[in-house]
């Protein structure tokens, strides 16, 4: 049968222990019990407890309501430091309220360090203040620090371009990476892309008159940026037809009437209407 008790707070200002022929003060402003293994420590019960209540069951009380962990910090969640890709992070580490213990780091970096991007795990276990053993149960706090990265990349395109068609063609062809964009992130970047070969560049591309390029920088955390320019292709290139055979007569008054439509190569680098006039 599980016996309650009801513990009665007595403050007990000075208590001597004599253990091994040695004997220590301890102050105690606890409920009235003490550790039956080690007289040396005051703590909140927590496993075999010797009581000085009459008929008190030392092995069936729950006392675990009587200890915990204090100002256990929650999770922490903040963004980078502009410009980079981490940021200090900073908390009050937890206490304990167990008599005699403390809460020692176990996992992840101290408080006031340097934190990348992503999820940190913090981990602090209660151990007893002198030999540093472990309370048991272990009693633990445990929290995760994030780092969140939302500043955008930065994408800089070049301007307008004018720019003249190849020689017998009507597109001008881009070359290296004259037309490509300047890109920077505080993390990294994931991926430049355009709109005409969704590739990072556009080397080697066919571009026509009043094409509009658009370019996407997306960093490693996903955030984005865009620019864009228009480029403007000049046809410079005259068009082409055969002169009409000639024609031999004896007098000027049996010069014919210039007829156009003897010219029938007519052509051009561009597509458009091509006019064939008589000049003389």
């Amino acid at each position: 049968m599980i016996k309650k008790s009801t513990f009665v707070s007595l403050l007990i200002t000075s208590l001597i222990f004599s253990f091994s022929g040695l004997s220590k003060p301890i102050n105690i402003n606890e409920s009235s019990s003490v550790h039956k293994e080690n007289p040396f420590f005051f703590n909140s019960p927590l496993e075999n407890y010797v009581s000085f209540r009459p008929g008190y069951d030392i092995d069936k009380e729950d006392t675990s309501f009587l200890r915990g962990v204090e100002n256990c910090p929650s999770d922490i969640i903040q963004n980078t430091i502009s410009g980079f890709c981490s940021t200090i992070v900073t908390w009050f580490p937890p206490t304990s309220s167990t008599l005699g213990a403390g809460m020692t780091p176990i996992e992840g970096p101290p408080p006031g360090s340097i934190f990348p991007i992503g999820t940190t795990t913090i981990k602090y276990e209660e151990r007893w203040l002198v030999g540093g053993a472990t309370t048991i149960p272990p009693t633990i706090c445990e929290f995760t620090v994030t780092i969140l990265e939302t500043e955008d990349p930065t994408i800089t395109c070049i301007g307008d371009q004018t720019k003249s068609a190849d020689n017998g063609q009507c597109y001008y062809t881009v070359s290296g990476a004259e037309f490509d964009p300047i890109t920077n992130d505080n993390c990294g970047i994931a991926s430049v892309t355009n709109n005409i070969n969704s590739g990072s560049t556009l080397n080697g591309e066919q571009i026509p008159n009043g094409t509009t390029i658009n370019w996407t920088v997306v960093d490693t955390s996903g955030n984005t940026a865009t620019c864009s320019f228009t480029v403007t292709v000049e046809d410079n290139e005259d068009p082409t037809a055969s002169n009409p055979a000639p024609i031999n007569v004896q007098c000027a008054g049996d010069v014919p009437t210039p007829d156009v439509t003897v010219v029938t190569d007519e052509t051009d680098n561009c597509s458009g209407t091509i006019t064939v006039a008589h000049v003389s």
